[in-house]
């Protein structure tokens, strides 16, 4: 790596980690409940506890919380530690991005790659900051998974050990959510098909690394009769009206061209443009992989056939916050910088120029003006709410709490368990048993309430209402027992 590039990487990631912070300073940095559930069970592991799957969700791997677990036990749980905990994974992805396109493309323009994954555009930025089970760690492995089938791919014989490492990871990808099944299926299918005669030193070895990583999971699917395959879906759109929003309202969101507000980012006529832009790079850049033999073709099956097999998923309809994106986003930034890198290469001579200028872009069009838009001036502390309430439980010596699913489990968090919480009303998700059995157990005077400030649901209260000071801690609002 020559000294010019270096600088480019260090300025690139220093970009990438200014923004991150900046992020956790502002509304998007709070910390919700699903994040705390990851931060809890790591605490959880500590004790003991040796979790297969997302309790109350059952088919959602943990890995993330095994992963957060020493940092845990050496250094504590702050918040902002939970926060970055994706962005590690996101980091780590972005490596194996230029490992994979430097192959394909050289140095710079993988090095332009890995900088697409860091410097995540729009709402896949604040995705890298969401400490949610399955999401950073299944995108990391989807990768680890391409790279791996892509390695197998250029002997004329397989290689059993190859072939096991496959099936291991296509196997944990499926494991660590369903989501990702969109891309494991297209993954797969290429050496599947150009092995197909293949049995010995193919089909077993890699389902024998499938089923041997799934065996937590089909243990714990046999022991609760299989209570992973009887999940409700929320979904109320056709798959084919889901399979279009993934392209007019899930992408462009996670690519920075809309906001949460559904607007286009840089307007309606320009926002549009980019996109198409984006969609001609990409199918450039795959019919380019796609010509080069079957090695390549595992960064650009996922890219075609990945979408029919998420618009059959029911809770994908889910475009808001643009989460689904990351499914394929590696596979889309792969056949990108492959495509710009085939036109760019006509009208430059440098690889290293003509990458600058693409991450430059990238960054100016797609990163800054969402950023500027969606993350609003207001820097401060985005959990003053929840600190807050501790805060008041800890003033009055108040060790167990019960309400609102989205106040309860961040409150239990940021105390570092010495609050016991409980879930009560809607959602009502039991997601730390342990604590719910705590909280149930205690007298009720002992016991303080926490509601949203838009939902106070008094019917929950165990006492009379008159029996508890009622306190207003930002959007909260806390009943505290009066004989606390």
């Amino acid at each position: 790596m020559t000294r010019r590039e270096r600088i480019a990487v260090a300025a690139v990631a220093v970009a990438g980690l200014a923004l991150r912070l900046w992020i956790l300073r502002t509304p998007q940095g709070a910390l919700n409940a699903d994040e705390s559930y990851t931060g809890l069970q790591a605490m959880e592991i500590l004790r003991g506890d040796v979790p297969v799957v997302f309790e109350g969700q059952a088919y959602t791997a943990v890995l993330e919380s095994y992963v957060f677990a020493p940092f845990v036990w050496l250094f504590g749980a702050p918040i902002v530690a939970l926060k970055l905990l994706p962005s590690v994974l996101w980091a780590v992805a972005a490596v194996l991005v230029h490992r994979a396109l430097r192959p394909m493309v050289g140095n710079a323009w993988a090095g332009a790659g890995a900088a697409f994954l860091w410097l995540a555009p729009g709402a896949s930025m604040v995705m890298s900051l969401r400490a949610y089970e399955g999401y950073a760690s299944g995108m990391l492995v989807a990768v680890l998974a391409a790279m791996a089938a892509r390695r197998s791919l250029p002997r004329e014989h397989a290689k059993a050990s190859e072939s096991a490492l496959v099936g291991a990871l296509v196997g944990l990808l499926v494991y660590i959510h369903p989501m990702f099944v969109a891309v494991a299926i297209p993954i797969a299918l290429v050496p599947a098909w150009t092995r197909r005669q293949s049995v010995r030193s193919w089909w077993a070895p890699a389902i024998a690394g499938a089923v041997v990583v799934n065996l937590p999971f089909v243990a714990w699917n046999l022991r609760n009769d299989w209570d992973s395959l009887n999940q409700p879906t929320t979904g109320v759109d056709s798959p084919v009206t889901r399979l279009g929003r993934f392209f007019t309202e899930l992408m462009p969101r996670a690519l920075g061209l809309r906001d949460f507000d559904d607007d286009w980012t840089l307007g309606w006529g320009i926002g549009p443009i980019i996109g198409i832009v984006i969609v001609v790079l990409t199918i450039v850049g795959a019919t380019n992989l796609w010509r080069r033999g079957r090695a390549e073709r595992v960064w650009v099956l996922p890219v075609v056939i990945a979408w029919p097999i998420m618009s059959l998923f029911g809770n994908l309809e889910y475009v808001a916050d643009g989460r689904y994106g990351m499914i394929v986003l590696p596979f889309v930034i792969v056949d990108v910088v492959v495509g710009a890198s085939v036109i760019l290469r006509r009208v430059s001579r440098t690889a290293f120029g003509s990458a600058t200028v693409m991450v430059a872009l990238w960054a100016a069009v797609l990163v800054v003006p969402w950023a500027a838009g969606n993350l609003g001036d207001r820097t401060g502390d985005p959990n003053a709410d929840v600190r807050g309430i501790v805060t008041r439980l800890d003033d009055a010596g108040i060790t167990r709490l019960a309400g609102n699913f989205w106040w309860v489990l961040p409150v239990e968090y940021a105390s570092d368990q010495r609050i016991r919480t409980e879930v009560v009303g809607n959602p009502y998700v039991v997601r730390l048993p342990d604590s719910h059995r705590i909280v149930q157990s205690a007298e009720d005077d002992r016991v303080a309430f926490v509601f949203d400030a838009t939902d106070e649901d008094l019917d929950r209260l165990r006492l009379p209402v008159e029996r508890y000071e009622r306190q207003v801690v930002g959007r909260a609002v806390l009943y505290v027992p009066l004989t606390a």
